[in-house]
C-alpha cells in the first residue's frame, strides 16, 4: 500500500509540472494608448535665406529711354538692380533708391492774373468769366499737389532723365468773325529734372494765328498730379491785328490711372498773357488717353481772349513722349 501510495503522489507531482503558470496581466500607460502626432525636434529648422537680387549693369539708354519703362534701383556696390515697372510703390521705398543729383526742388508758386477790364453797367463780360475761371483752374494744382502721395518709382526715375515731346493735333476753332474754319496746333517740349522748355505755334486758316515759347520749372511729381510753372512769350494775330506780350503759365496733368508710363490723365494749360496795358488769358484742355507706350491719344480744345474777343476751339491728335 505504501508503494501504491508513493506512486500517486510522483504521477501527481509530474502532472503538475506540466501546466504552465498564468502570465500577469498587462497594464498600459496614457503614452502607449496615444502616441503624439507630431514630433518637435530638438533643434527648430533654420529659415531659408532671402536670395539678393543680381546685380546688373543697366547703359543710360536704358535707364532713361528704355520701352516699356522700366525701374533701376542703385546698389551699395555702384551696381543696379531691376524692379517691376508695373509696381506703384514710391522710389524712397527702395533700398538706395535716391534718384541721381540735381538742382533743389523748387517751390510751387501760383500764378495770378490782374483784373479784366468789364463791360459797361452790372454785366459781367465773356473775358471776365474767363479770367475767373483761368485762375481757379491754375490755383487748383497746389491744393491738390499737397495732399497727394508720391509718384510710382519708374514715374520719379524717368523725371530725372532728359524727356521729349511732340503734340500734333487738328480741329476746328469757332470765333465772331468767320464762324467755324479749320486749324491746327503743335507742340515740342523738352525736360529734365526740375527744368525744360516748350514751342508752341497755332495756325487757324479764320481764327487765331499764333506761336509762343516758355521756359518750364518743372515741379516733382506726385501720384495723381504732374505741375509745371512756364515763363516766356506769345504773339498772337487774328485779321489785321496783333498782340503780344509775356505769358505765364500753369500746365499739369491730373493723373487717373498709371500703367508703367502710361496713363489716363487730364491735361490743362491756363495762360495768363501781360502785353503794354493789356490781358488776354487762355484754358487749353485735353483728355490723354494711352495707346502703345509711347504713343497717346488726345481729344479735348481751347478758349483764348484776343482783346474783348473770345476765340474757342476743339481737336483731337497724338502725343509722342520719350
Amino acid at each position: 500500500m505504501r508503494a501504491i501510495a508513493l506512486s500517486l503522489v510522483v504521477v501527481s507531482s509530474f502532472a503538475a509540472a506540466q501546466v504552465e503558470p498564468t502570465a500577469p496581466p498587462i497594464v498600459t500607460t496614457p503614452e502607449e494608448q496615444s502616441p503624439p502626432q507630431v514630433v518637435t525636434p530638438a533643434n527648430p529648422p533654420l529659415q531659408p535665406e532671402v536670395t539678393p537680387p543680381p546685380a546688373v549693369d543697366p547703359t543710360y539708354v536704358q535707364r532713361c529711354f528704355a520701352v516699356p519703362g522700366q525701374v533701376w534701383i542703385p546698389m551699395p556696390t555702384g551696381h543696379y538692380y531691376f524692379v517691376s515697372a508695373s509696381s506703384t510703390a514710391p522710389l524712397s521705398s527702395f533700398h538706395e533708391a535716391q534718384p541721381a543729383s540735381g538742382p533743389s526742388a523748387p517751390t510751387a508758386g501760383s500764378a495770378t492774373g490782374g483784373n479784366a477790364s468789364g463791360g459797361g453797367g452790372n454785366e459781367i463780360s465773356g473775358k471776365a468769366i474767363l479770367v475767373l475761371a483761368v485762375v481757379l483752374v491754375a490755383a487748383l494744382p497746389i491744393v491738390v499737389y499737397v495732399i497727394d502721395d508720391d509718384a510710382p518709382a519708374v514715374v520719379a526715375q524717368r523725371f530725372h532723365c532728359p524727356s521729349f515731346g511732340f503734340d500734333a493735333v487738328g480741329g476746328v476753332d469757332f470765333g465772331p468773325r468767320n464762324g467755324a474754319t479749320g486749324g491746327g496746333s503743335g507742340r515740342f517740349t523738352f525736360g529734365y529734372a526740375y527744368f525744360g522748355s516748350d514751342f508752341q505755334f497755332d495756325l487757324s486758316a479764320g481764327a487765331i494765328n499764333s506761336w509762343a515759347g516758355h521756359v518750364l520749372l518743372r515741379i516733382a511729381p506726385k501720384k495723381h498730379i504732374e505741375p509745371n510753372i512756364a515763363f516766356g512769350f506769345r504773339t498772337m494775330s487774328l485779321g489785321g491785328s496783333l498782340r503780344q506780350g509775356f505769358e505765364l503759365g500753369v500746365p499739369h496733368r491730373y493723373v487717373f490711372t498709371r500703367d508703367g508710363l502710361r496713363q489716363l490723365s487730364l491735361e490743362l494749360r491756363p495762360t495768363f498773357m501781360f502785353g503794354l496795358g493789356t490781358l488776354d488769358v487762355g484754358l487749353e484742355a485735353a483728355l490723354i488717353v494711352p495707346l502703345v507706350e509711347p504713343l497717346h491719344f488726345r481729344v479735348g480744345g481751347r478758349v483764348q481772349s484776343f482783346g474783348e474777343e473770345i476765340i474757342g476751339g476743339m481737336n483731337a491728335g497724338l502725343s509722342l513722349n520719350l
